[in-house]
């Protein structure tokens, strides 16, 4: 009988212990973003200078959500590594109530991610290199009422992420006034290749004769069509906190020391991220984009452009590993 009663107790025990390891690793219940099909309507058209575009409202109308905002031209085919250019404008009216493609990443399962980020299939749209849209959520009811404006830049080691994770809703800083922005920006490869035939190309186009750092020039664009454009949802063009965690921080270092942003940032936060980090510089960034070429076979900017995604995967994973570009702090 003693025995038995020890035999139960010890069941008992590891019962508990199971239960509350379930309980421990069990996804959390999250709140579902305004998405298609889950808002409370449509908001009227805002004004834009690429034409008109319109949103969607929360259930309780308290807040809009303006997703997929083109900020730059899709960056395929010839404008594959080429600086960001300005969005063409649209006929029409453009519905911003879908969350963009997610940037060119491997895709793939991280149990220790994937429960925290990345476990809800609603948010795991297409990856595309045609990504670089920004996401606007806005209590505002007008234009013009100078609300502050916050500017996500998301991390993932500068290989992966995006900017409409789950734990990115905006409806918590509409509650506090505060307008919430955020952005995809190119990744890996895709944004921080460096090779002296796109750098002499940079400089036969009239500009420095320098390549790499795509991802972060896409950062500084979205950042430049804030600007210009966010007085439309009802936010200061003057007040904009650039902030960000992990790669997202170091951005955010990188935007802070950049003449080209100069004037654009009001106040900045650096989240998870390293103070300083060693930067290539472009020489030594385009070795390691020669080599990249030679990996993938590609003699000619027109060869590289017309890698598939799986070839251009197959020849950075190497030199991702020796210290490509995104691997530290942009140079």
């Amino acid at each position: 009988e003693k025995w038995r009663s020890i035999r139960a107790l010890s069941w008992l025990c590891l019962l508990v212990i199971f239960a509350g390891i379930l309980w421990i690793s069990w996804p959390p219940v999250k709140a579902v973003p305004a998405v298609e099909g889950k808002s409370a309507g449509v908001t009227g058209p805002v004004t834009l200078a690429q034409g008109q575009l319109t949103g969607l409202t929360t259930a309780d109308g308290a807040v809009e959500v303006y997703a997929g905002i083109p900020y730059a031209k899709p960056p395929v085919g010839a404008l594959r590594w080429h600086r960001p250019l300005p969005p063409e404008p649209w006929e029409g009216v453009w519905e911003a109530k879908r969350f963009p493609n997610r940037s060119m990443q491997e895709v793939h399962e991280d149990p220790f991610y994937d429960k925290e980020f990345y476990d809800e299939a609603a948010y795991k749209t297409p990856v595309s290199e045609d990504s670089l849209y920004l996401n606007i959520w806005t209590p505002a009811k007008s234009a013009g009422e100078k609300r502050p404006v916050a500017f996500w830049i998301h991390g993932g080691a500068f290989m992966g992420g995006f900017g409409h994770e789950k734990e990115f809703d905006g409806a918590a800083y509409c509650r506090r006034g505060v307008i919430l922005v955020t952005v995809n920006y190119r990744l890996g490869p895709w944004g921080f290749l460096a090779h002296p035939l796109l750098s002499a190309e940079a400089g036969a186009e009239g500009g420095p004769a320098v390549s790499g750092n795509y991802g972060i020039l896409d950062q500084i664009a979205a950042l430049r069509w804030v600007r210009e454009n966010i007085d439309a949802f009802g936010g200061d063009p003057e007040n904009i906190t650039v902030f960000g965690q992990s790669a997202g921080g170091m951005s955010v270092q990188t935007l802070l020391t950049s003449p080209l942003t100069r004037g654009m940032i009001a106040h900045a936060v650096l989240q998870s991220c390293v103070g300083l980090s060693y930067d290539h510089d472009l020489r030594s960034a385009e070795e390691l984009g020669l080599w990249f070429a030679r990996n993938a076979g590609a003699e000619s900017l027109e060869e590289l452009r017309a890698l598939t995604p799986e070839q251009v995967f197959a020849a950075a994973g190497p030199v991702i590993m020796a210290g490509f570009p995104p691997m530290e702090l942009p140079y």
